[in-house]
């Protein structure tokens, strides 16, 4: 442009030789900043003229864009697609699913531990990342992810990865990639440090075996590192860890550089790729084999402040809200959550604890019924012996649950209970031992939970009708915590974690509520641990939850109040449909900001198309 611009001052000199030299110098500079400015601002040399050393703008009525709503996501892209940049992206509502997060922040980073969307690694959120194997909370079995699950074997697991894996740049997917992914998730997170080490080698079978299947070898072969190495394949996404060292070493690579590139290049082999990621909002792509009736674009707005949130959800800007929010208008369509299980555990350190008569009288005080309802009363129903998992797992147990086998010692009236530990029930309908009533319980709960503390009030009136007194004590969440894990209390209100359940997991969550640590159980429980901690199968992990589940009722350590849902869901758009289709035939697969994430968006379509 700035060649032509000395041309076209040329051309005026010659006409106007009786100019001077330094005229001719000022209009010369004149015309090269302009041209700079013009560059700078994207106009064509059609939209500026000069007239006597003057730069002049034409009219440009004609060329302004039209409304958002007429025209298509729009991004403009560098010649070199492999580096290619993103300047913007102008939303149509036929093709983009607008979203807010009400009480998360948006993440890229796979190594983080923020409880973030659209990447988290505990939830189990696999929009961009996926993991191997996924462990389906209503199919109570494992299906594929990045792989399938073809067998386990004295020599370890064998999966087979899918036809034409590929990540988002459309490079494949290699088992160097995959080996390296699984030892840097293993070696960075806490909550996978029982997984450093373990898986020893990934290589293809040999040709002879004729499958085209990879085998995971383990350096320990025993059920209990079988059912970590599982839980660890559900949980671990799998990166471009070679495409991010930048030919340097991966294995030696520092964790800062690794989390670096993943946070620069976002990529990974999920059905959504990372498209444009600034200051103001991040925008995913759908990737798809044909044209369809679905979004193609997810677009994340990034607001500054509350103020502005609150203005975007009151002038309709976006088509989704994700999270748990109590103060919308009742016009915006909401949609439940994951469903998570709260209740209160009993500390087996307690004397009068351990007495299995007096937890006795704490089961006879449950109703799940109305704590369930003071917790969530929108939240799916759950009966007095759900002691961990979903509603899909209940509902799988209750016929076969329906009329449980109580431990031996278990009575239905205080007045029998207080006979069989020979104490009485005084005046005052209390519980009386030696002549003296029992201590008063102290039950631990979160400040500032008012759902929780109207479950426990209700849950402790109970228990006062059968002979106890609790004491409720709300703490800072800090101070809860603290006491929890160091178990000082007597009583305490708990709720399941958000994170992606597996066998194993679902394993522990029975184990905390039956003994805290491996250790302390007997061997019943110890193997009932094992057995549904390794569980393949749907019949295999219908038997070993059926045994968990009576081990547990035979305990009574936890005592169930109800369900409560997270991650809630309002829906307020004229261009998308089919929410209420999906959900109303899921019920554990409700996580739009985590576990359930792809099939929810892939339910999702357009209204008028």
């Amino acid at each position: 442009m700035i060649s032509q611009l000395i041309k076209t001052d040329n051309n005026k000199k010659s006409q106007k030789i009786s100019l001077r030299a330094l005229s001719f110098l000022l209009s010369l500079c004149l015309l090269i900043g302009a041209a700079a400015c013009s560059s700078a601002t994207g106009q064509s040399d059609s939209e500026a003229s000069t007239q006597n050393g003057t730069v002049v703008q034409t009219d440009s009525t004609d060329s302004q864009e039209p409304p958002d709503s007429e025209i298509a996501p729009s991004t403009i892209e560098t010649g070199d697609q492999d580096n290619k940049i993103d300047f913007g992206f102008t939303p149509n509502p036929k093709d983009t699913l607008s979203m807010q997060l009400l009480d998360k922040e948006i993440n890229l980073d796979p190594f983080s531990e923020l409880d973030g969307f659209p990447v988290d690694t505990e939830s189990g959120s696999n929009l961009i990342y996926e993991t191997l194997l996924q462990w389906d909370p209503e199919r109570l079995t494992y299906v594929s992810g990045l792989a399938e699950l073809i067998d386990i074997t004295a020599q370890g697991i064998e999966i087979k990865l899918r036809e034409g894996a590929r990540w988002h740049d459309g490079r494949p997917v290699t088992l160097e990639q995959i080996e390296i992914s699984l030892y840097w998730m293993s070696k960075y997170y806490d909550s996978f440090s029982a997984a450093e080490g373990l898986i020893v080698d990934v290589a293809m079978k040999t040709p002879a075996d004729n499958k085209d299947t990879i085998l995971l070898s383990l350096a320990d072969q025993d059920d209990y590192h079988l059912s970590i190495a599982l839980d660890f394949l559900c949980r671990a996404p799998i990166m471009p860890t070679t495409l991010w060292s930048s030919g340097e070493d991966s294995l030696i690579i520092s964790i800062d550089e690794l989390r670096a590139e993943a946070l620069r290049r976002p990529m990974g082999t999920g059905q959504w790729k990372v498209l444009l990621n600034d200051g103001f909002q991040l925008v995913l792509e759908r990737q798809r084999e044909a044209e369809d009736n679905k979004p193609l674009y997810l677009m994340l707005r990034k607001y500054k402040d509350e103020t502005a949130q609150q203005r975007a959800i009151a002038n309709k800007e976006v088509d989704f809200l994700a999270g748990a929010v109590s103060d919308l208008s009742d016009k915006i369509e909401y949609y439940p959550g994951r469903s998570v299980l709260a209740g209160i555990r009993s500390n087996s350190d307690n004397e009068l604890l351990s007495n299995p008569y007096v937890l006795n009288l704490l089961q006879l005080s449950l109703d799940t019924n109305a704590t369930g309802k003071a917790l969530d009363s929108r939240a799916s129903s759950t009966i007095f012996w759900h002691y961990f998992g979903g509603p899909t797992l209940v509902n799988a147990l209750r016929t076969r649950l329906s009329k449980p086998e109580f431990a031996e010692t278990y009575l239905d009236n205080k007045e029998d209970v207080a006979a069989k530990i020979q104490g009485e029930i005084g005046s005052n309908d209390l519980l009386y031992l030696d002549g003296k009533q029992v201590p008063v319980l102290e039950l631990i709960l979160p400040k500032d939970d008012t759902a929780a503390e109207d479950a426990c009030k209700i849950f402790s009136d109970r228990v006062r009708k059968q002979g106890l007194v609790i004491e409720l004590t709300k703490l800072p969440v800090e101070e809860y915590i603290l006491r929890l894990s160091s178990r000082q209390y007597d009583l305490a209100f708990v709720q399941a974690e958000e994170k992606q359940d597996t066998p194993l997991s679902l394993a522990e969550s029975f184990l905390r509520q039956s003994g805290e640590v491996k250790e302390d159980l007997d061997q019943t429980g110890q193997d009932i641990f094992i057995e549904l901690a390794t569980a393949i199968t749907t019949s295999e992990f219908a038997q070993a939850t059926e045994r968990a589940f009576r081990y547990s009722l035979a305990k009574m350590r936890f005592f169930p109040l109800g369900f409560r849902t997270i991650n809630d869901n309002y829906c307020d758009s004229d261009n998308w449909t089919n929410f209420s289709q999906y959900w109303s035939s899921h019920q554990d697969n409700r996580d739009i900001t985590g576990i359930g994430a792809t099939p929810i968006f892939d339910s999702i379509t357009a209204k008028n198309r």
